[in-house]
């Protein structure tokens, strides 16, 4: 994709249940393979409410080992998804990203499974 976060460049999520969205991506798709994820997640098409770091007002927390949330710190920018350091992506996995936002935004919690 690109960075533009109208509705020509932007991916959705789709909501699975109240306050819960859900994105499958396809590396070699949607991804690149390799060390190279540098995404960040928006709450509507254009700019305006982006999750960001833990000082922000929306802010993503996450437990899974693969996929990490910046925080402005060692070159990852604040809210953007990152690969773990020495990870690689292979074309043709496949992950599901789901954000829970049922507790609220601050934190929203972010979940990758690996399909």
């Amino acid at each position: 994709q690109s960075w533009w976060t109208d509705t020509d460049h932007a991916l959705s999520l789709a909501p699975i249940k109240p306050k819960v969205y859900q994105m499958t991506l396809t590396v070699g798709k949607q991804l690149k393979a390799g060390n190279s994820v540098n995404f960040k997640f928006f709450g509507q098409a254009g700019w305006g409410t982006e999750f960001k770091g833990k000082a922000a007002d929306y802010y993503l927390t996450t437990t899974n080992p693969t996929f990490l949330v910046g925080d402005g710190t060692g070159g990852h920018d604040d809210g953007n998804i990152y690969l773990q350091d020495g990870l690689q992506l292979t074309d043709g996995e496949t992950y599901v990203f789901t954000i829970d936002c049922s507790k609220g935004m601050a934190p929203a919690t972010l979940s990758v499974q690996k399909k």
